[in-house]
């Protein structure tokens, strides 16, 4: 990857001033920005950081790793380039640089930690051979301010010496490279002036030209983003303050037209240098402090989220318990109430068949006495049958008897006559 015609332009700019509404549209001039962007966020950045994310999982990384965060107000630790966490930094670096843009003739880095980290990044692409083009995108810091305080609810005075501690840092990294500068409010207003700019400041051709990119920056712009204003026209020289960051701010906005301008500004920085070795231990100190008081708040809010889980899981176990004693009641009372109705239906049930058994035997009296009745009709019957019977036989005889003497008589009666009608000798 030592083409010399690979370009990368660093986009070097404090948190809130529109780098990553700059970014976007450089992207649309045709600078690729990698294959892995951070996701944009509801609230945040709506319309994307356009922030690769392996480049800024890098910069976290070493900026822990040398004890600072993306919103630390210290100096960086002295001979960081020469740290441990710097070394694993330019490993990393260099490996994303080979996968990321090796066959990119122009592309575009973009997070606010570059800021602080653009010395370590410049050695890589120079060692890498790549050219360097660099972008200080600017916004007033009383506007910067502002929109920290309605994001993150920091103190303004802390966003100001955040906005000069950031843009003298990146000023002094870039000193010996091609750079141009870039307000947000131009860039809202005009930004295919500012593109313009760039191009023949930077020494650029862009892959796409304005006029093509014309319809997709426009639908992507929008000027209703800007949500802190403090002025525009005339006003965006200044915020007419006599401080240090609307003095630099005036400073870079000069430096868009007049090169001459960047010697007030490293004066500037060296006046900021000055101020900074004289507060720096003392904010080093309150920095440690607050670190502390950070740790313990975390440690309390773990331990009570830990305590009020535990209490929670030790409620619902009351709560379940209570509820089954309730449920153990309410079965009981049920199984008292089935129980008495149990014995009240059997007795009822005893009561009845009482009345059944009563009706049943007066009814197997009346029914024997019936019986009774009719076996001793039946027998008075029966004797007088026999009585009958036996006087029916004694007439039978008779009868019988004297029909057989009939009988005889007439046998004997036939048996003569026929004796005579013969005669003798037949």
């Amino acid at each position: 990857m030592t083409a010399p015609a690979s370009t990368a332009i660093l986009v070097l700019g404090m948190h809130r001033s529109g780098t990553s509404a700059l970014t976007r549209v450089l992207n649309l001039l045709g600078a690729e920005l990698g294959s892995r962007l951070m996701p944009a966020v509801s609230g945040n950045n709506e319309s994307g950081f356009w922030e690769n994310q392996d480049a800024v999982d890098i910069n976290e990384q070493l900026l822990a790793g040398l004890g600072r965060h993306w919103h630390d107000v210290r100096e960086m630790p002295p001979g960081w380039m020469q740290s441990e966490a710097a070394a694993r930094a330019r490993v990393a670096i260099e490996a994303l640089l080979r996968r990321e843009f090796a066959a990119a003739p122009l592309w575009a880095l973009k997070d606010p930690r570059l800021c602080r980290l653009a010395p370590i990044w410049l050695e890589a692409l120079q060692r890498l051979g790549i050219k360097a083009r660099i972008v200080l995108a600017v916004r007033c810091p009383d506007e910067v301010a502002a929109s920290l305080r309605a994001r993150d609810g920091w103190a303004e005075p802390l966003s100001r010496l955040m906005w000069l501690q950031h843009m003298c840092e990146a000023e002094l990294a870039t000193r010996e490279h091609v750079r141009t500068v870039v307000e947000y409010a131009e860039l809202l207003a005009d930004w295919p002036g500012v593109a313009r700019r760039i191009a023949a400041q930077l020494e650029l051709d862009w892959p796409v030209p304005v006029e093509d990119a014309a319809p997709a920056v426009a639908a992507f712009l929008d000027p209703g983003a800007r949500h802190h204003r403090l002025g525009d026209g005339a006003d965006r020289s200044g915020s007419g303050s006599e401080s240090l960051p609307a003095r630099l701010f005036d400073l870079f906005l000069q430096a868009r037209s007049d090169p001459q301008v960047w010697q007030g500004i490293a004066r500037a920085g060296e006046a900021y240098a000055e101020a900074a070795a004289l507060f720096g231990p003392c904010v080093n100190e309150l920095v440690a402090d607050a670190q502390r008081r950070e740790e313990l708040r975390h440690y309390f809010e773990s331990l009570h989220a830990t305590r009020s889980v535990e209490l929670e899981a030790t409620r619902t176990a009351l709560a379940a318990h209570e509820g089954m004693e309730r449920t153990q009641a309410i079965l009981a009372t049920f199984a008292e109430r089935m129980e008495s109705r149990f014995h009240e239906e059997a007795a009822a049930r005893r009561a009845e068949g009482a009345v059944a058994r009563a009706e049943l035997a007066a009814e197997l009296a009346r029914i024997q006495a019936s019986l009774d009745s009719v076996r001793s009709r039946l027998g008075d019957e029966a004797a007088e049958l026999k009585q009958t019977l036996a006087a029916a036989a004694t007439s039978l005889d008779v009868q019988v008897l004297g029909a057989a003497v009939d009988e005889m008589a007439r046998h004997v009666a036939g048996g003569r006559a026929g004796e005579r009608h013969r005669g003798p000798g037949r």
